[in-house]
């Protein structure tokens, strides 16, 4: 094998690590994952669903915070030349593109809070329910014992 053959070889390796590393990234992560994920949280067990639930305002912080950058009207991309190899390209964008972004961005948000907000009722009332019953029990365990502590001064 010459050594061109063997280079091109390791690049190839390092470059399908590299890009199967990157899919599990947080920067990679899409809105329709992250609303996936949010919908996920309804039926989830408390340890689950606080953890489930950190998780996700993480990725979203991130996912916010880049769709933000993207936003505010630069952005480069890779694109293959005629010579196959990797070439950045940077384009502005437009007013109308700023617009519409921040716009997508903002409806992402709307539907993340109303998800989000569907979730932690259904935690919460589950929660309320877990409680009420506690108390329920511990009520009537102590009027057991106030009830016998009635019948010895009868």
């Amino acid at each position: 094998m010459s050594l061109n053959k063997i280079l091109s070889l390791i690049i190839l390796v390092i470059s399908f690590c590299s890009i199967s590393f990157a899919q599990e990234s947080p920067k990679n992560v899409s809105k329709e994952k992250i609303l996936t994920m949010l919908k996920e949280l309804k039926g989830k067990k408390s340890n689950e669903f606080l953890e489930h639930m950190q998780k996700v305002q993480e990725l979203t912080q991130e996912f916010v915070q880049r769709k933000n950058e993207e936003c505010s009207g630069n952005y480069s991309s890779f694109l293959l030349n005629e010579e196959e190899r990797e070439a950045l390209k940077s384009k502005k964008l437009s007013n109308k593109e700023k617009k519409l972004c921040k716009y997508m961005l903002i409806n992402f948000r709307i539907e993340y809070v109303k998800l989000l907000y569907e979730a932690r009722i259904e935690y919460m009332k589950e929660l309320h329910k877990h409680q009420l019953k506690e108390l329920s029990l511990m009520s009537e365990q102590r009027i057991k014992e106030l009830q016998k502590l009635a019948k010895e001064y009868n």
